[in-house]
């Protein structure tokens, strides 16, 4: 769409009417589907409309806001509050956690705080009845909305399904089960004949998948379909929210980024990482280009760490390879974990392993660069060798 002035990138697709873009000044605002500014861009970072509401950052004054789809403040976010996942409302509500107070919470419309009884270390997937929490052995259980335990935290991971039930993974020495409870424990469905499975959507329930083939499954676990047709090397169904689209003709992004060497060898991504092999089954050689390298600090979960990571042509946005390392504040410098990957666009997928070279977890989230490189904001989603995942937030500040 034509937006009357520069406008060099924009989110990746409409919500609720309207999408993010973002102009030559750097600045983010919204446009309706027809391509007809609404809200003028003038917030340092935006997030998707949901429930009629939108979170924005106006780094100008400091302050994370909610808008409504005039543009008009709904409510200013305290400085204490630290928002999580999605960043979006979802059944009326917003979770943040209270860095001040170290609790965990929901913000309702009005901006009014609700805080979660019971010892909370995390909220994962919630909705009107139940929000699925983590406890300080990094375990996930359900509670109700009133803070009473519904499904005890044991498992390493827990998503809350839209019949009531809840999908559930536990693992268990090298390997992971894979279930369908509902809210007395009791098992409904099991995935025990696949290697792995994951909710999917209301017309296929979930996705079951070997070392080699991943297949679409009903309700009852059961393959759909089992002809040759039915059978897929791997289904990628996650709606990449965080990506941009940038415009071929903003002098703006060709100046912040300038071509460089073409990359004559790529990075190849191979099926889930199996017992004993080491990232060298994973990576193939590329070509030696000029380099950039940032620093980060933050934290998987509530685990501080430091990251160092090199990109190999950072002004190349369609591809990028991407070495580095990271450690744990509380092991220490010297206790540094190796990462290989790739960035494509704004997603940075990166694979950690150990110094003799095996494969011991995975990164997956989006970078987003603030200014020329002043910050860069890595955030996502950290799946240790146990299958367990924990959301990672890191920054160039």
């Amino acid at each position: 769409a034509s937006f009357g002035t520069e406008m060099i990138a924009c989110m990746s697709f409409v919500q609720e009417g309207m999408i993010g873009v973002k102009n030559d000044e750097d600045k983010w605002g919204f446009a309706n589907k027809d391509g007809e500014i609404k809200i003028k861009p003038k917030y340092s970072s935006v997030n998707y409309f949901s429930e009629g509401l939108a979170v924005v950052k106006d780094d100008d004054n400091d302050k994370t806001l909610v808008i409504d789809k005039d543009g008009k403040t709904v409510f200013t976010l305290k400085e204490d509050y630290h928002l999580l996942d999605t960043k979006e409302f979802h059944y009326g509500k917003l979770a943040v956690k209270d860095k001040d107070k170290d609790f965990y919470g929901f913000l309702n419309k009005k901006g009014e705080f609700t805080k979660v009884n019971g010892k909370v270390e995390a909220i994962g997937d919630y909705n009107d009845d139940y929000f699925v929490y983590c406890n300080e052995e990094t375990e996930w259980g359900v509670k109700d909305m009133k803070g009473e335990n519904v499904i005890k935290a044991k498992y390493d991971g827990i998503v809350l399904l839209s019949d009531g039930n809840f999908f559930v993974t536990k693992t268990d020495g090298d390997k992971t089960k894979c279930s369908v409870i509902n809210k007395k424990g009791e098992e409904k469905v099991s995935f025990d004949d696949w290697r792995g499975a994951s909710p999917f959507n209301d017309n296929f329930k979930f996705i079951g998948c070997t070392k080699s083939k991943y297949v679409l499954l009903n309700g009852k676990g059961e393959q759909v379909n089992k002809d040759d047709d039915s059978e897929f090397a791997n289904i990628n169904y996650e709606l990449k929210r965080n990506s941009k689209v940038y415009s071929d003709y903003s002098e703006a992004k060709s100046e912040e980024a300038p071509a460089t060497e073409e990359v004559t060898e790529v990075w190849e991504e191979q099926p889930a990482v199996a017992e004993g092999e080491t990232t060298e089954d994973y990576f193939v050689e590329v070509s030696d280009l000029s380099d950039m390298t940032f620093n980060f600090t933050g934290s998987i979960g509530k685990y501080p760490i430091v990251m160092e990571l090199t990109f190999s042509d950072l002004g190349n946005y369609d591809y990028c390879e991407v070495t580095g390392r990271y450690y744990y504040k509380s092991s220490g410098a010297g206790n540094y974990l190796t990462l290989y990957g790739v960035k494509a666009g704004d997603q940075l997928n990166l694979v950690e392993s150990t110094t003799d070279g095996n494969v011991t977890g995975t990164f997956e989230g989006s970078m987003t660069i603030i200014g020329r490189f002043v910050t860069v904001n890595y955030t996502g989603k950290f799946t240790n060798s146990k299958g367990t995942t924990f959301n990672f937030d890191l920054t160039t500040d």
